[in-house]
């Protein structure tokens, strides 16, 4: 066994010390582990509300997701409609000029036959 003086007086001291705050602490500890099992039913309470929420927020999303698939071949579809549509318009535009041109023809025509109808 250890001789009484080979342990430094200061060290039994500390330790006496250390045993009184831990003495003195004890009361508090105790109950602090005693509330543990409350607050821990109280926390998986809460973590089965969340996880709840959180089902509920993956059920309203899956639709989304089949929406905008939808939404996203809608926009394709779209954009190609635009790309067909814009290579047209040269043509369309040509063609309306042509027409153009002879409607001012046509009323040409016409203009010079009321000028030689009398009475109109």
């Amino acid at each position: 066994m250890l001789d009484r003086l080979a342990i430094p007086p200061k060290l039994v001291l500390r330790a006496l010390d250390d045993l009184h705050t831990i003495a003195q602490n004890l009361p508090g500890l105790r109950e602090a582990a005693e509330a543990l099992p409350t607050v821990e039913d109280e926390l998986s309470a809460q973590i089965d509300k969340l996880n709840q929420r959180v089902d509920k927020l993956l059920e309203e999303i899956r639709p989304l997701h089949g929406e905008m698939d939808d939404v996203d071949d809608t926009a394709e579809n779209l954009e190609a409609s635009l790309d067909r549509l814009h290579g047209e318009v040269p043509a369309l535009l040509e063609e309306m000029r042509g027409a153009r041109s002879q409607i001012g023809a046509f009323h040409e025509e016409i203009r010079d036959l009321r000028d030689r109808i009398p009475g109109i």
